[in-house]
């Protein structure tokens, strides 16, 4: 059986009856055109001429499919959520390299990583702004332009203030991609795949992570220039992302909340991969129009209407707390920072050693250390050359050959901790490796300084003997023993004067960023900046003798 009706508006409600059910179309026409139904194939005809537009009815009524381009669409949408991992898991191992690339303190350290997320907070409430007036489409290009532009700045970074800036700008675009990304691509899906095409971002956040620990191991290797490899390659997915999306079309949502409903149809076909999206437009144009409407006769805000009904309070409630527990349960903290730090300070026989007694100078100043051991544990050591000694390359002695293995371990122990670092140029100074192997077998790597100590200063200091010892005896009293691990690499060197204890070992070149044993005014300095804190403790009650880094006490 096929009927035509005429068409007298722009947009009409065509009702037919077929074999006694009841069809429906929103049909939008220019002219007076024909339309004609056909019972066969069960389609409607617009015009009754050849070529003209052929609606099927029954493709409605399909199940809806993943389109390909739907899936291109997530896909570069969900880049966003890529960065926003990638950065959280990066950041931890890059702060290792910048720990000591910077000689950061633990408040430097601490506004470097958390900038990010400050920013981010900020800046996540204000793309709602963003998204209402700009739109879903403009407002993730720009935050991918910020992201790039963040990335960048901090793989040239050459100061603090640089890196401080950098993050703040990643922040920027972490924040508009939070809140824009999930919002486009639930627009864009339809309803039966909504929640396995927003559930791609999850995916790329964890992806993000995976990946940046990948790379943080990869480029750990790098003590100079490894960082700015982790910060940097960001934004390459952003570039990526800020490209793509120029040929990606807006949410049919926003579109037709500005009234571009001929614009919101053809991006529904070219998402849908097909013609017949007349039904879904006029349910997007329906629950807009009963928002619009539901917002203009609120008299409360609409926060008050979420508190008061039910089924929406109930959701609120549980999504917040769920938030709120994984905030509380610190994932982020271990992520970001306190992996690696364990990582950091459970490795290696002189984790912890670097930068310790500068991290405690209040204290210092607390039990009254003078102006020069104060200088010289927040600025490093400056070893007292008597003239500039002259620049030399001298070989590694045969005991450290003999023992390249333990070398080997030991100068990545080292480099671990930060007490050296590997440098991309030949130090000043190269002095040669020794290793001294004890009665019981134990060795020691030792920095031949010999050389270099033929243009230091000499210093003087006294020790503590057993005349000063027996002052603090008393009877019952028990004896202990102590042994401060690693005691002079508690003590920084000057970072200009760090190329003066260089040394080289496998084709590549390091230097000493701590006093190395070797140096002959190492006892003198480290006597002497440890002579305070032993004042303090006897006028304490406790009762020590020190001798370098070995001493014993008594007590009762």
């Amino acid at each position: 059986m096929t009927e035509f009706v005429d068409c007298d508006s722009d947009i009409e409600l065509f009702e037919m009856s077929a074999e006694k059910s009841e069809k429906a179309l929103l049909v939008n026409t220019t002219d007076r055109d024909k339309i004609s139904y056909s019972s066969a194939d069960d389609s409607v005809n617009v015009g009754n001429e050849p070529g003209h537009r052929k609606v099927v009815l029954n493709k409605q009524k399909e199940k809806t499919k993943l389109s390909g381009f739907l899936l291109l669409l997530s896909f570069f949408a969900a880049i966003g959520g890529f960065l926003f991992g990638y950065d959280t898991g990066v950041v931890s191992g890059a702060m290792l390299l910048l720990k000591t690339n910077f000689d950061l303190s633990s408040f430097s350290e601490e506004v470097i990583v958390s900038v990010t997320i400050g920013s981010a907070a900020v800046f996540s409430i204000c793309s709602g702004v963003l998204n209402e007036y700009l739109g879903r489409k403009l407002t993730i290009i720009i935050g991918s332009f910020v992201f790039t532009a963040g990335a960048i700045v901090l793989a040239v970074a050459q100061n603090i203030a640089m890196l401080i800036s950098g993050r703040a700008i990643l922040g920027i675009g972490i924040g508009i991609a939070s809140m824009t990304v999930p919002t486009y691509i639930a627009e864009c899906a339809p309803s039966e795949l909504r929640g396995r095409l927003v559930t791609i971002n999850n995916l790329f956040i964890t992806g993000g992570q995976f990946i940046a620990s990948v790379l943080d191991g990869a480029f750990s290797y790098d003590k100079t220039n490894g960082w700015r490899y982790m910060f940097g390659l960001a934004g390459v997915p952003s570039a990526i992302q800020f490209v793509g999306f120029f040929f990606l079309p807006e949410s049919p949502r926003w579109l037709i909340s500005k009234g571009k409903e001929v614009e919101a149809r053809k991006v529904l076909c070219k998402i849908r991969g097909h013609s017949y999206v007349e039904e879904e437009l006029q349910e997007i144009i329906q629950k807009f129009e009963e928002e619009r409407e539901s917002t203009n006769k609120a008299e409360e805000y609409i926060i008050v209407r979420v508190i008061k009904t039910p089924s929406v309070r109930r959701a609120l409630i549980l999504g917040s707390f769920l938030q709120i527990f994984q905030q509380l349960s610190g994932i982020n903290t271990v992520i970001q920072v306190r992996f690696f730090e364990n990582f950091k300070s459970n490795t290696g026989i002189f984790s912890g050693v670097k930068g310790r007694l500068a991290k405690s100078i209040q204290y210092w100043e607390h039990i009254g250390a003078n102006s020069f051991i104060l200088d010289t544990l927040k600025n490093g050591y400056l070893i007292p050359f008597i003239d500039t000694p002259s620049s030399m390359y001298m070989k590694n002695n045969k005991s450290a050959l003999k023992n390249d293995d333990f070398v080997s371990k030991y100068v990545n122990e080292l480099v671990l901790s930060g007490c050296v670092i590997e440098v991309p140029f030949q130090p000043y100074i190269v002095n040669p490796l020794s290793v001294a192997t004890q009665k019981s077998g134990k060795r020691r790597l030792i920095l031949d300084l010999s050389t270099l100590n033929l243009s230091v200063k000499k210093e003087k200091i006294k020790f503590e003997d057993w005349k000063i010892a027996v002052q603090y005896f008393q009877k019952n009293d028990y004896l202990y023993k102590f042994d401060l691990k690693s005691g002079y690499f508690h003590l920084d060197i000057c970072p200009q004067q760090h190329t003066y204890l260089g040394f080289s070992w496998e084709d590549k070149f390091y230097c000493f960023t701590v006093s190395a044993f070797g140096l002959s005014t190492g006892p003198y300095i480290f006597t002497k900046c440890l002579r305070p804190l032993v004042k303090y403790w006897r006028k304490n009650g406790i009762k020590i003798v020190l001798y370098l880094d070995d001493g014993f006490g008594m007590n009762n």
